[in-house]
Protein backbone atom coordinates (compact mmCIF):
# COMPACT_ATOMS: atom_id res chain seq x y z
CA UNK A 1 0.00 0.00 0.00
CA UNK A 2 1.06 3.85 -0.52
CA UNK A 3 1.37 5.84 1.92
CA UNK A 4 -1.77 7.87 0.29
CA UNK A 5 -3.86 4.50 0.86
CA UNK A 6 -2.41 4.41 4.11
CA UNK A 7 -3.85 7.12 5.02
CA UNK A 8 -7.22 7.23 3.43
CA UNK A 9 -7.49 3.17 5.10
CA UNK A 10 -6.98 5.20 8.19
CA UNK A 11 -9.53 7.84 8.09
CA UNK A 12 -11.67 4.75 6.91
CA UNK A 13 -11.19 2.79 10.28
CA UNK A 14 -11.89 6.11 12.18
CA UNK A 15 -14.69 7.15 10.85
CA UNK A 16 -16.28 3.93 12.31
CA UNK A 17 -15.72 4.89 15.97
CA UNK A 18 -16.22 8.52 15.59
CA UNK A 19 -19.33 8.38 17.39
CA UNK A 20 -18.06 6.59 20.49
CA UNK A 21 -15.62 8.67 22.44
CA UNK A 22 -14.48 5.67 24.18
CA UNK A 23 -12.72 3.80 21.31
CA UNK A 24 -11.54 7.38 20.12
CA UNK A 25 -9.60 8.22 23.19
CA UNK A 26 -8.36 4.66 22.87
CA UNK A 27 -6.97 5.31 19.27
CA UNK A 28 -5.53 8.94 20.32
CA UNK A 29 -3.95 7.32 22.95
CA UNK A 30 -2.37 4.33 20.69
CA UNK A 31 -1.47 7.02 18.18
CA UNK A 32 0.39 9.14 20.79
CA UNK A 33 2.09 6.04 22.15
CA UNK A 34 3.04 5.36 18.49
CA UNK A 35 4.55 9.03 17.88
CA UNK A 36 6.44 8.49 20.96
CA UNK A 37 7.92 5.67 19.98
CA UNK A 38 8.83 6.63 16.51
CA UNK A 39 10.35 10.03 18.11
CA UNK A 40 12.60 8.10 20.62
CA UNK A 41 13.59 5.83 17.97
CA UNK A 42 14.67 8.92 15.56
CA UNK A 43 16.35 10.51 18.35
CA UNK A 44 18.16 7.36 18.77
CA UNK A 45 19.03 6.76 15.06
CA UNK A 46 21.23 10.57 15.63
CA UNK A 47 22.38 10.05 18.97
CA UNK A 48 20.24 11.34 21.28
CA UNK A 49 19.78 9.69 23.95
CA UNK A 50 16.43 10.17 26.05
CA UNK A 51 17.44 11.71 29.68
CA UNK A 52 13.36 10.35 30.84
CA UNK A 53 11.83 6.94 30.30
CA UNK A 54 9.21 6.98 27.61
CA UNK A 55 6.43 6.43 30.38
CA UNK A 56 7.77 9.75 32.12
CA UNK A 57 7.12 11.89 29.19
CA UNK A 58 3.17 10.18 28.38
CA UNK A 59 2.91 11.20 32.10
CA UNK A 60 4.23 14.50 31.61
CA UNK A 61 1.75 15.06 28.41
CA UNK A 62 -1.01 13.52 30.24
CA UNK A 63 -0.67 16.23 33.10
CA UNK A 64 -0.20 18.58 30.85
CA UNK A 65 -3.87 17.64 28.96
CA UNK A 66 -5.66 17.19 32.57
CA UNK A 67 -3.97 21.06 33.68
CA UNK A 68 -5.58 22.29 30.49
CA UNK A 69 -9.44 20.46 31.01
CA UNK A 70 -9.19 22.44 34.89
CA UNK A 71 -7.58 25.58 33.39
CA UNK A 72 -10.29 25.76 30.94
CA UNK A 73 -13.22 24.68 33.70
CA UNK A 74 -11.60 27.89 35.86
CA UNK A 75 -10.33 24.93 38.31
CA UNK A 76 -7.14 25.76 37.84
CA UNK A 77 -5.31 29.21 36.91
CA UNK A 78 -2.61 29.08 33.92
CA UNK A 79 0.18 31.48 33.47
CA UNK A 80 0.46 34.04 31.46
CA UNK A 81 2.68 33.20 27.75
CA UNK A 82 5.30 36.53 28.27
CA UNK A 83 6.61 34.24 31.48
CA UNK A 84 6.61 31.12 29.71
CA UNK A 85 8.71 32.10 26.83
CA UNK A 86 11.24 33.85 29.90
CA UNK A 87 11.83 30.60 30.62
CA UNK A 88 13.19 29.38 27.12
Amino acid sequence: MTTLQLNAELLRQLSYIADDETYLRKAINTIKHLVAEKTIAENESVGMVSEKPHSEYLNDIQEMCDNVKLIKAGKLKGRPVESLLDEL
